[in-house]
């Protein structure tokens, strides 16, 4: 019987991310200055008097009253004007109110911007979709390339390097709802899946072995996020912010080694013409967590009840392992081209449990200090392993539309 070290198949992490976002959209009506019309009074000419044709006093006081009589008669016909030229005034006024409710024109009336300041508030539905790039890395895995070894096993020419990136990578697409105060503040209830790229980690190749691991991660995420929105007739500005949490998804892993030179080999002396290949796919659930996103961007405004938007987002989230199930695991194993039997793969192999703190009531398989295997582990229990924190950090690009009722 063949023993095999089993221990160095499947090491998974889990990076979960985010968000995107949504924005809103809304119309400011700009100030417009509607002339005043000046009304002026008439004046009455001053009558040049011919002293010699008034001279009595009589015709003096006739007079009089005749200019009495032209003043009331040009103050009358005046305010007459006036009166009717108000009416005039304030029925075009009322006009081109209504007509600005009806069709929704933008109009730069101060006193009716400062009436209908709540013109944006309301119920809205947006859909967005985006490209995200990872941001603030860490280091995700050391990948060994080992060119040459020596006869006593040394390696003679070889490269080893850290792999310094996170999951945040990938496209998300969803929608949102949102409800707008006012015109420049509202809240949005938002929902989008996310995939992020896939990555190589854990890579190690040696003369005649090589083992790679490729990852990504599939999500399912919600936002709530607080929007503020600035003036604009045609573009305008808005920022969001709020959290991030995700509601399901895994991680998935794609393991593959490939073994001419008795690595898998967990007993016994190496054995000549020994080939062996293991295929694995594991995957990977996350602890209940949440995170933060945001964005800036501009809103197009087409109509009054349609709008297109591109924002810069940004998504930070720390996820924690919980649990990881290895659903796919062949073995298979050859010498001088001839097919041997493999054994099974067991529960503890297949099943890991992760728990913050390893100690003797832990079914740990193998001592992280002196590397050794542990007596009392149980292969027909899950294996304990300590859990690890993975980061989504990410910022991106959205583009959208948003539909105001």
């Amino acid at each position: 019987m063949i023993g095999w070290r089993y221990a160095i198949l499947i090491k998974v992490r889990l990076f979960t991310s985010d968000v995107n976002r949504s924005t809103v959209n809304r119309f400011t009506i700009q100030p417009l200055t509607v002339g005043r019309q000046s009304f002026h009074r008439s004046t009455v000419n001053r009558f040049t008097v011919n002293r010699k044709l008034f001279l009595t006093y009589k015709n003096l006081y006739n007079m009089r009253k005749l200019l009495l009589l032209l003043v009331i008669l040009v103050v009358s016909s005046n305010m007459d004007a006036f009166s009717q030229t108000r009416v005039k005034a304030k029925a075009k006024e009322e006009t081109q109110n209504s007509l600005r409710n009806v069709d929704g024109t933008h109009d730069d009336d101060p006193e009716y911007h400062h009436h209908n300041d709540n013109d944006g508030k309301g119920l809205y539905i947006v859909a967005k979709g985006g490209i995200f790039f990872p941001t603030l890395p860490e280091v995700m895995s050391t990948n060994y390339d080992v060119r040459t070894i020596s006869e006593t096993g040394e390696w003679t020419d070889f490269a080893v390097t850290n792999d310094y990136t996170t999951l945040g990578g990938g496209f998300s697409a969803g929608a949102a709802l949102g409800y707008m105060f006012n015109n420049h503040f509202g809240m949005e209830l938002g929902f989008h899946y996310f995939r992020t790229r896939e990555v190589e980690r854990d890579v190690i190749k040696l003369p005649g072995f090589s083992d790679v691991s490729k990852v990504y991660s599939k999500q399912y995420r919600s936002t709530i996020t607080f929007v503020a929105r600035g003036k604009g007739k045609l573009v305008q500005p808005h920022t969001r912010f709020g959290v991030l949490v995700p509601l399901g998804g895994e991680v998935v892993l794609n393991r593959s080694v490939h073994d001419e030179i008795n690595r898998l080999l967990l007993v016994g002396t190496p054995i000549n013409g020994l080939v062996a290949d293991i295929e694995a796919t594991a995957i990977t659930n996350g602890r209940p967590t949440f995170g933060y996103n945001g964005a800036v961007g501009l809103s197009l405004n087409l109509s009054k009840k349609i709008s297109v938007y591109g924002e810069v987002a940004f998504e930070s989230i720390m996820v924690t392992t919980d649990k990881t199930e290895i659903t796919d695991f062949t073995l298979s194993a050859t010498i001088g081209g001839n097919e041997i039997p493999t054994p099974d793969a067991t529960v503890g192999l297949l099943n890991i449990e992760y728990v913050d703190e390893l100690n003797p009531s832990n079914n740990w398989e193998v001592d992280p200090l002196t590397g050794t295997t542990n007596p009392n582990y149980d292969d027909s229990l899950p294996t304990n392993e300590l859990a690890i924190k993975g980061n989504y950090n990410a910022v991106g690009l959205n583009l959208g539309v948003r539909f105001n009722f």
